[in-house]
């Protein structure tokens, strides 16, 4: 779980949960839409298969509910999730059919090193 005691990077840090968004598996990576109490949006956040705790990448799935450290990129490229670890797997989503459900289309892998979210901020790594 996500504490304020110790910081890895020794910066300011902000811990919360959310929801993973978006897994891109064949590069590593995925995006967290975090969870607001007053319903306020924020920005997804990137985060990389490295920053996974308690499970293996491979293992989450999209809809799971998850807890991170919200923290500056050391690279400047704005607030990543590190730390990241599974609360709750996510339900089966399926439809009547039994087929699992496909999620909406949207702007993804742009090119190696590269990713965009849904509000079309770009990634690079």
């Amino acid at each position: 779980m996500c504490t304020n005691d110790i910081m890895p990077h020794g910066g300011d840090a902000e811990c919360g949960e959310g929801t993973i968004r978006r897994l891109i598996t064949d590069r590593g990576f995925g995006f967290i839409r975090p969870t607001l109490a007053n319903g306020t949006m924020r920005k997804d956040l990137f985060f990389h298969a490295a920053q996974v705790v308690g499970v293996r990448y491979e293992e989450l799935r999209e809809d799971d509910i998850v807890s991170y450290t919200q923290e500056d990129d050391p690279h400047g490229r704005g607030p990543i999730a590190m730390g990241v670890e599974r609360i709750r797997r996510a339900p089966d989503a399926r439809d009547e059919a039994g087929h699992p459900h496909e999620p909406a289309p949207g702007r993804w892998p742009l090119a190696a090193g590269r990713a965009a979210d849904d509000e079309g901020s770009v990634y690079n790594w």
